[in-house]
Formats: C-alpha cells, structure tokens, sequence
C-alpha cells in the first residue's frame, strides 16, 4: 500500500477539524473532470464529520494534459493570499469543464481581486512556487493522475460516490479511535 511522505503542514489550506484524529488529502487538477467529481463528493461528506477530520488540498496540475491548470492552481493561492483560497477553490472546480484565462479574471473579479493585479501575479508566476510544491509532494509521494486520495498517509483507491468515501473515511475513525497499545520491552516503552 503506497504511504504518503509528507502530512498536511499549518501551512497548507484545510478544511474541518485541525486536530482530527483522521487527515483525508487530496491531490487534483482545476482542470480535470474527475478531480471536480471527487470535489463535490468531498464537499458532501465533509460536514458529516465536523469533529475528527482534517481536509488538505493539494494541487497536482497536469499541464502535458490540462494548459490552462497551472494557471488556474495559480488563481488560488493568489486567491489565498487574499484570504479566499476555498471559495476560490470550489468555483475553479465547479468550471473545470470551462477554464479559460477569462474566466479566471472574471472568478478573481467575483472575489473582489483586482484583475490587473491578478493578471501581473499570474505573468510574473508569483504563486508557482507553491503550487510547485505540492507537485513535488504529489512527485514523492508517487501520484500520477488525479483525483489522488490519502486517509492518514495511506494511499486510497479514488471514490466514486459518498458512500465509498465515508466507508473510508469511518474505517479510518474506527481505528483511530482504538486505544494505543504500549509495551515495556527491557524497561523501555515503545
């Protein structure tokens, strides 16, 4: 079972409890329409568990396949900067099927993000370097299509509907659940 390198940093842009026992990551494309799909399972199941679990995104956009991703993963963390990253998010997601750099200006425009400014950030890319992070955090921890789901660093098959993302989701909850075991072996607990 593939493991994930890296847990979610208070860095990174979550969603749900920030101490939940459960961390559910998610790497996709702005551009892709199963990376959308799985968005709005993820909206859906998150308010099931507003105690215990934690939400990343990550971004992992593929350019070879998608031109206009990067861009738009772009948009978002421009739109973070401005303290609007997750409606941000959930509106690029809800257009994959569209995206175009005028759509980007008129979702900018929406959130109040001035549209010469965002047109600057984007040429001069601003925001790539995070957005390249978490492409080499997708690179190192194997990814290679999306939607791309980890429950607690371990490697999910993508969900195709509620009830297969809240089994995982209440699988993991159970287990985390569990009293940890500790052991004294030659006077040393581990």
């Amino acid at each position: 079972m593939m493991m994930m390198t890296s847990q979610p940093s208070a860095r990174e842009h979550i969603l749900g409890d920030a101490k939940g026992r459960v961390v559910l990551v998610q790497y996709g494309d702005y551009q892709c329409h199963r990376s959308a799909a799985a968005q709005q399972l993820v909206a859906a199941v998150l308010p099931r568990y507003p105690a215990g679990l934690l939400f990343t995104f990550r971004h992992f956009p593929r350019a070879d396949r998608h031109p206009m991703a990067m861009l738009a993963a772009e948009t978002a963390e421009y739109a973070a900067m401005h303290e609007c990253f997750w409606p941000m998010h959930a509106a690029l997601m809800a257009n994959a099927h569209r995206m175009s750099l005028g759509l980007l200006f008129a979702l900018g425009r929406q959130f109040g993000l001035q549209e010469s400014r965002l047109r600057d950030a984007l040429a001069i890319g601003l925001c790539a370097g995070r957005v390249q992070r978490d492409v080499v955090r997708a690179v190192l921890d194997e990814v290679e299509d999306t939607p791309a789901f980890f429950i607690d660093g371990r490697r999910i098959r993508s969900p195709d509907d509620e009830s297969a993302l809240n089994a995982a989701i209440e699988a993991a909850l159970r287990l985390a659940s569990r009293p940890r075991l500790h052991l004294k072996v030659d006077s040393e607990e581990r």
